[in-house]
């Protein structure tokens, strides 16, 4: 507001209203100007775009022409009269075209429509520059090829089409077709975008080449560009839109408002002139749609089809072609109903007459329902047709009758429901029940409406339940226990099930009560029998774990391999069992226990724990378990510094016998009687599985007495032998230089060197099947060229041996038995392949070892290699296999050995 020593001047008031009367005109002006800018923006592209289509739709059409006439050349038809026939009324039809020309496969003009162009060009050769590129250039890719545009006739600029002919491979000419430039613009750009733009055709340079204009006045704010490929080479369409005056008098219009209104008046106007300008867009909208019918109806999801006031069917779109099959040449009531006669209820008078007809039908030929729309359109020639749409509906009835069948359904299983049934509004008033709640509460289905859920609840959830109904915040189904009264004042417990339900469009809330009397009375008569179940199952799967635990601590033992090795275990398992803090094994040796194990705390105070007056040798001589769960009243001694405050001794005992004591402490209440159950049981298990790895080491022992035995038989047999042997050469080497035959005594000493190497070598031999230091100190590969270097190249054979992968140290028990293997074959080698050379190759990966010997011997058979015991495969496959690996002989009379272990890691 002004203030009053403002009004109080009789000019200021017209003043200040001239001003924001100015300042308003301006602001409107260039709001106006601005939003009609870009609506003529808009309305000039979309008239680009329409005429840009439009050009290539006829230009596509001649084209399909053109390959159609070609194809007909190529079988051998039309003829020259045919083809001017044809030709000349296409011609006539699109004006567009000049003519079309047939040129043999010499490019010599032969035959021209229509005839009155036919003087022109007839017996030319096309030896103008386009032309000639164009036409060779469709030659050579057997597809038709368009010229740039050039000048033809008179100076008229022009643009062709040519199209091969080909018979298979052969080439008989080409198909051309000369367009006008000028006439193309004129037939083919719509009028209404001639009307209201300049339209031009531009060479690739740019460059206007033919123009249909009709003024002078061009908006240069609004050219647009479009490019006409791939229909030419470079052809560019430009429309430059004629310059309009519609802003003058829509500003003396608002000049005059903004003075004499208010401005609540002038925003009044300004909305008006919006929405004429909407509607005026609605309208040119409308009329360039038109334009584009074909286009849309291609377009479009829904079927849209034609038919002539004869029922011909001018045109369908795809999706009817789709859903009825091909339409050329047949009846309305043919083609869509399969009739053979005019369809008793078509309404093509009517829809002729102007009247709009919206029906429903389900057709007999595809089984599809459809929401159709007849109207009457009007043809560029004047005529009128019929205008059918077709909307795909099936789904949507389909989806009706089942929503029908399922309202029908949920009518019955609401009736027949064995529960009470209610549906209600938010504010709980009951507006419908079944006939099991009339029947439960004592109402007749008329008095249940005029109730709400509060004159049948007493208590429960129902204030809650009220809020979440007032809220809207029910979007779920929800349960709840509450009391139900009924007719007679009597209460009863129920059970109530909550949820949303669209019923007949209606939002509503289905309850459903069921009587939970007899519920509770079952519930509270199986709540003791409950717990007495509890009780024995959790005892039960008490005895399932120990059962488990002792399953897991007996693999555990039976995994071991040394005896240090099952002693960790029986510790550690021990006292995982019983949660103890520390458990160690005490092994009665020279009438005292040794302390051979022990795990955690506290420590071992001493090494060597007597029988008389310990814990271990109470339970011995009892040969039962002792349990202390105080230790401290107790006098005995314990190894254990300080002394545990509880503990748990077994005995360990093996075939009758005891062989020691399992020693497991804890804090106080760590243990209870349970624990002497479970570590008998445990105490039994790891008494076999420590004198079992007794007897194993007891087992190696002895083999390697055997081994030492065999060694000595070997050292005996061989060596011996050949030493004796060697004395007999040399006594008779001594008698033949006594009696003067130097040949027969050289013969000797000949045969005295050969047994003297031979038992140097089988010296070799033996002792290298003792354990090498090279094994322990270099490896399985290092010991192998120690071997090799010692025996094999000393013997005169060529040795390798190769790497594969990347050398590691292998477990003691794999390196011995692989090294013990190669010994083997290469013994065999020595003594009996007759080898020149002989390769190793050992291979080395993260799962497995593998060690080949390939000799080029006299080799054996290998079938027969476990019944020849000199050679001793038999042992070599038992080592390997003892461990879990795999051997492989490859040998054949002649052709050497090969021979492969291979452990898994």
């Amino acid at each position: 507001m002004l203030p009053e020593r403002m009004l109080s001047h009789s000019w200021l008031p017209p003043t200040i209203a001239g001003l924001l009367s100015v300042l308003l005109l301006g602001a409107l002006l260039w709001s106006m100007q601005r939003h009609d800018l870009m609506e003529h923006a808009e309305e000039y592209a979309s008239d680009a775009d329409s005429a840009i289509q439009s050009v290539r739709l006829h230009l596509q059409r001649d084209e399909e022409f053109l390959d159609l006439l070609a194809s007909e050349l190529a079988r051998g038809n039309p003829d020259c009269e045919a083809f001017q026939i044809r030709a000349s009324e296409f011609v006539t039809d699109n004006p567009e075209m000049v003519s079309i020309l047939w040129a043999d496969e010499n490019f010599l003009v032969r035959w021209v429509a229509p005839r009155e162009t036919e003087g022109q060009v007839a017996g030319v050769r096309l030896r103008l520059p386009e032309p000639e590129r164009a036409s060779h250039e469709a030659k050579i890719t057997r597809s038709p090829s368009y010229t740039r545009i050039f000048e033809f006739v008179e100076g008229n600029p022009v643009l062709a089409l040519y199209t091969p002919v080909y018979q298979e491979s052969r080439f008989l000419g080409v198909i051309g077709g000369v367009y006008s430039c000028e006439k193309m613009l004129q037939c083919t750009v719509p009028n209404y975008v001639l009307e209201g733009s300049r339209v031009s055709l531009a060479d690739e340079g740019g460059n206007l080449v033919s123009t249909i204009s009709r003024s002078s006045a061009i908006d240069p704010r609004f050219i647009q560009k479009a490019d006409l490929s791939p229909f030419g080479r470079g052809i560019q369409l430009v429309l430059e839109p004629y310059r309009t005056g519609f802003l003058d008098t829509r500003v003396w219009m608002l000049v005059l408002l903004c003075v004499t209104l208010t401005v609540g008046v002038s925003y009044g106007m300004w909305a008006l002139t919006r929405e004429a300008n909407e509607r005026r867009k609605t309208h040119h909208i409308l009329q360039r749609e038109r334009d584009n019918l074909v286009n849309v109806f291609e377009a479009m999801e829904d079927g849209v089809a034609i038919v002539t006031p004869d029922l011909d069917i001018q045109y369908v779109n795809r999706v009817i072609v789709r859903d009825f099959g091909p339409y050329e040449g047949r009846k309305c009531y043919a083609y869509f109903h399969g009739h053979a006669e005019s369809c008793s209820w078509c309404m093509m008078e009517d829809v002729i007459a102007g009247k709009t007809v919206h029906t429903e039908w389900c057709y007999l030929r595809n089984g599809r329902t459809y929401d159709l729309l007849d109207t009457r359109v009007s043809n560029p020639d004047g005529s009128v047709c019929k205008l059918k749409m077709f909307r795909d509906i099936t789904e949507r009835v389909e989806a009706e009758n089942a929503l029908r069948q399922s309202e029908h359904r949920f009518q019955q299983l609401f009736e027949r429901a064995a529960d009470a049934l209610f549906l209600h509004e938010t504010d709980g008033r009951i507006v419908e029940a079944n006939q099991t709640a009339c029947d439960s509460l004592g109402y007749t289905r008329e008095e249940f409406l005029g109730l709400s859920l509060t004159d049948i609840h007493v208590d429960g959830n129902s204030e809650t339940l009220w809020e979440l109904l007032r809220s809207e915040a029910l979007s779920s189904p929800i349960t709840l226990s509450a009391r139900q009264r009924r007719k007679d004042g009597s209460t009863f417990p129920v059970e109530v099930r909550l949820g949303p339900l669209n019923y007949g469009g209606q939002p509503l809330f289905l309850a459903s009560a069921r009587d939970t009397t007899e519920r509770e009375r079952s519930e509270h008569a199986t709540q003791k029998r409950l717990e007495a179940e509890k009780a024995a199952a959790e005892q039960t799967w008490s005895r399932l774990a120990e059962s488990e635990g002792l399953h897991r601590v007996t693999s555990a033992l039976l995994q071991g391999v040394t005896l240090e090795e099952v002693l960790d275990v029986v510790c550690r398992e021990a006292r995982q069992l019983t949660g103890a803090t520390g458990s160690g094994v005490l092994l009665l040796e020279d009438g005292s226990f040794r302390l051979t194990n022990w795990t955690g705390t506290p420590p071992p105070g001493e090494e060597a724990v007597p029988v008389e007056g310990s814990f271990a040798g109470l339970a011995v001589e009892r040969a039962a378990p002792l349990f202390v769960p105080d230790l401290t009243r107790s006098d005995l001694s314990c190894y254990r510094r300080p002394r545990p405050e509880s503990l748990i001794v077994v005995p360990l005992t093996a075939r009758g016998s005891t062989i020691g004591a399992l020693d497991v402490a804890g804090t106080e209440g760590t243990f209870d009687t349970s624990h002497i159950r479970i570590l008998s049981h445990f105490a039994a298990q790891a008494a076999i599985a420590i004198e079992k790895a007794r007897l194993r080491e007891q087992a190696e022992q002895l083999a390697v007495m055997e081994e030492r035995h065999r060694l000595a038989r070997e050292l005996h047999d061989s060596v011996t032998q050949a030493l004796y042997s060697a004395t007999l050469y040399a006594d008779a080497a001594s008698l033949a230089i006594t009696a003067g035959q130097g040949e027969l005594a050289a013969s000797h000493m000949a045969a005295l060197r050969g047994l003297a190497r031979e038992a140097m070598l089988e010296m070799r031999l033996l002792i290298f099947e003792l354990h090498p230091p090279a094994l322990e100190q270099e490896g399985l590969v290092g010991a192998i060229q120690t071997r090799l270097a010692t025996v094999e190249t000393r013997a005169g054979l060529e040795t390798d041996i190769r790497v594969t992968g990347e050398e590691v140290r292998l477990p003691s028990p794999v390196e011995e038995a692989l090294y013990r293997f190669a010994q083997e074959a290469l013994n065999n080698v020595v003594k009996h392949a007759k080898a020149r050379s002989v390769r190793v190759q050992a291979s080395f990966s993260p799962s497995s070892a593998r060690l080949e010997i390939l000799d080029d011997g006299v080799g054996f058979n290998a079938a027969d290699a476990e019944s020849c015991g000199g050679i001793g495969l038999r042992g070599m496959k038992e080592r390997v296999e003892h461990l879990g690996g795999l051997v492989q002989i490859e040998s054949e009379h002649g052709s050497g050995t090969r021979i492969t272990a291979e452990i898994a890691l």
